[in-house]
Formats: C-alpha cells, sequence, structure tokens
C-alpha cells in the first residue's frame, strides 16, 4: 500500500512540473534502494527500473546526436 502511494504522488509531482524523466527515475530508484534494506525482494524492482532509466536516457541523448556525434541544430 506505501509502495502505491510512493508512486501515485510522484507522478502527481511530475505531471505538475516540468522535470526530467531520467531525474524522476533516478530519485525513485534512490527512495527503492534505501527501502530495500529493509524488504531485500525490492532489489529486483530497483535494478530494472535502473536499467528503464538508462534505456530512456541513451534514448533521448541518440535522437539528438547524428552522424560523427555532432548535435542536431
Amino acid at each position: 500500500l506505501m509502495l502505491i502511494l510512493i508512486i501515485e504522488i510522484i507522478s502527481t509531482y511530475i505531471t505538475k512540473r516540468e522535470i526530467k524523466i531520467r531525474g524522476s527515475l533516478n530519485v525513485f530508484s534512490l527512495v527503492l534502494s534505501l527501502l530495500s534494506f529493509i524488504i531485500p525482494a525490492i532489489i529486483v524492482i530497483v535494478e530494472i527500473l535502473n536499467i528503464v532509466s538508462e534505456v530512456v536516457n541513451r534514448r533521448e541523448f541518440y535522437q539528438k546526436v547524428i552522424y560523427y556525434g555532432l548535435p542536431k541544430v
């Protein structure tokens, strides 16, 4: 129940403000990592969240970069 409440609070916060997705995923990952000291099984969710965050970041990066790393203007 607490996890669902935390997810709802974070999603509400994200929709109301212009926040980068990677930053919000990293904050959520950090909170879950700290929570995994109490409930070790949560670390699986944290790792999946970290992979999703990295994929989102790389996709955004490669959309901005063209041949030989020159940024699109």
